[in-house]
């Protein structure tokens, strides 16, 4: 381990470095060449979006709303299909026990 004036003999030496900065220096050529490479790049062809990506706003919220359409119109269907099915049950359970001669009444008529 490292005694502690090494320590500190380090870090004054780094505080010294840090007052006086040297400058960086760079070929002549070097922001050229960095401004070739920044083209490039934008000139690359950027890949192509998905089908579902390209369409119109417009063209997006009218799949939504036909869907929404679709889907309540089914569970409209569904639920008065069920309901007309379950009035026909209930009313021959009830003609049996209250009527039970119903065909008798139907007779007379």
């Amino acid at each position: 381990m490292k005694s502690e004036k090494d320590i500190q003999t380090h870090i004054d030496q780094l505080m010294k470095d840090a007052e006086k900065p040297a400058f960086l220096s760079t070929s002549a050529d070097f922001e050229e060449n960095l401004f070739a490479r920044f083209d490039e790049i934008d000139n690359q062809n950027a890949p192509k979006a998905a089908t579902i990506f390209s369409l119109s706003e417009v063209r997006k919220y009218a799949a939504v709303i036909l869907i929404l359409i679709l889907n309540v119109s089914a569970i409209l269907f569904y639920s008065t299909n069920s309901d007309s099915e379950q009035t026909t049950e209930d009313i021959s359970e009830y003609s049996d026990e209250y009527f039970p001669d119903y065909a008798t009444l139907t007779s007379l008529e």
